[in-house]
């Protein structure tokens, strides 16, 4: 009988990694409806961590709170609606008051990793346009051990998974995506700057643009299937048609990286399907690459292209 037991449950655990590990994850599920600051803890599954309070907005019905400080889309960190539902988080990602008080936000995944296994990653975030600071390193970071409101080890200048560019975009939600093999099977997963101010890029914006950045996260995914989180068509729908393109894409041997425009490519990162570097390229400088994959193995693969001042991503086949 053991066995049988066996032969059934390991199946169903890899199905499970295979979902979406994140169970709360558009904050959707809500214990009440949130009516102030630091009440993260009433999107169901999500609690702060460290010293920080990071917040819950919700579309919640007319009413129900006694003002519009954590509705959606209007909040007392300004407006902006859901990336899809009705609801969001939110943390600080810089303090100028307090280099040790930003905000991360945490949850239990739905079964531990399998270490060794290559999971994919996508969240997205919005700049608050009520705060003119803006900063980059927003990232995961994956625990055995929950991070509770009592951790003082959060500001480590570590993630598993993060943004090298400077995210300033207050308008549009913005993608942030990685590939990730744990060493370990974590147990919980938590999100926001994990970096000290001297480790961060900070963009201050106008003068007297306040002392905080901020920003709102929704739609979280942590999966070993790279089609549940949509990551496939996230790397190849980037808006990145217009900045730059790739031909011929499947490839044999060879990709030429053109820029469009003015821009030039500043570097060039290839990951293979498990998220380990294969090829970086520092110092183009060229509006035109050619990047030799004949030596590689048939497979995908994952370009980090910096252009300008952004960082695009787009997905290859080598045939």
């Amino acid at each position: 009988m053991k066995k049988i037991f066996l032969l059934l449950f390991l199946p169903s655990f890899l199905d499970l990694n295979s979902q979406n590990l994140v169970l709360n994850s558009g904050f959707e599920d809500l214990l009440t409806c949130p009516d102030g600051f630091d009440e993260l803890y009433k999107a169901k599954g999500w609690h702060s961590c460290g010293v920080g309070t990071a917040d819950f907005f919700y579309d919640c019905p007319s009413g129900i709170t006694s003002g519009i400080g954590n509705l959606v889309p209007y909040n007392f960190s300004g407006y902006q609606q859901a990336h899809s539902g009705k609801g969001y988080g939110g943390f600080i990602t810089y303090n100028g008051q307090d280099s040790l008080r930003v905000e991360i936000i945490t949850t239990k995944l739905a079964a531990p990793l399998i270490k060794g296994s290559t999971y994919y990653i996508r969240f997205f975030v919005n700049k608050s346009n009520l705060e003119q600071i803006s900063t980059n390193k927003i990232g995961a970071r994956f625990s055995m051990n929950d991070c509770t409101r009592q951790s003082n080890n959060n500001i480590n200048n570590f993630a598993h998974v993060y943004t090298d560019s400077i995210i300033s975009d207050t308008l549009l939600w913005t993608q942030v995506l990685g590939v990730f093999v744990p060493d370990s099977a974590y147990k919980y997963v938590s999100f926001g700057n994990f970096f000290t101010p001297a480790n961060t890029s900070i963009d201050f914006g106008a003068p007297f643009g306040g002392y905080v950045a901020y920003y709102y996260i929704d739609d979280i995914c942590v999966s070993l299937d790279l089609n549940k989180c949509n990551l496939v068509a996230s790397l190849d729908q980037q808006n990145n048609e217009s900045v730059f393109t790739v031909f011929p894409n499947p490839s044999y041997q060879t990709v030429k990286v053109s820029c469009l425009g003015f821009e030039r490519i500043n570097s060039i990162i290839v990951k293979d399907i498990r998220g380990i570097n294969v090829e970086i390229i520092d110092d183009i400088d060229e509006s035109d690459f050619l990047l030799d994959f004949s030596m590689l193995e048939n497979g995908v693969y994952f370009l980090t292209l910096s252009i300008g001042e952004r960082n695009y991503n787009r997905r290859i086949l080598k045939d």
